[in-house]
C-alpha cells in the first residue's frame, strides 16, 4: 500500500475499512495523530485506536 493514499484518505477523514499487516481490520472515521504524524487514529464503535501508516496492508473508502 503506497504511504501516500492512506495519508490522503486519513487527511481528508474518511470513513475507512482497514486491513492490517497484523491480519486485524478496522472500520471507522479516521483522523490525523496531532500527536505525532507517523500515526493516525481510528474511531470505531468500540474504541479510538492509534496506529502507524505503515501498519496498513490495504484499505476501502466507505461512504
Amino acid at each position: 500500500m503506497a504511504a501516500h493514499e492512506i495519508k490522503k484518505a486519513v487527511s481528508k477523514e474518511e470513513f475507512l475499512r482497514l486491513h492490517l499487516v497484523s491480519g486485524e481490520f478496522y472500520t471507522g472515521s479516521c483522523s490525523p495523530d496531532l500527536t505525532n504524524k507517523s500515526f493516525f487514529k481510528i474511531d470505531t464503535s468500540d474504541r479510538v485506536v492509534s496506529l502507524p501508516y505503515w501498519a496498513v496492508k490495504r484499505f476501502e473508502r466507505l461512504h
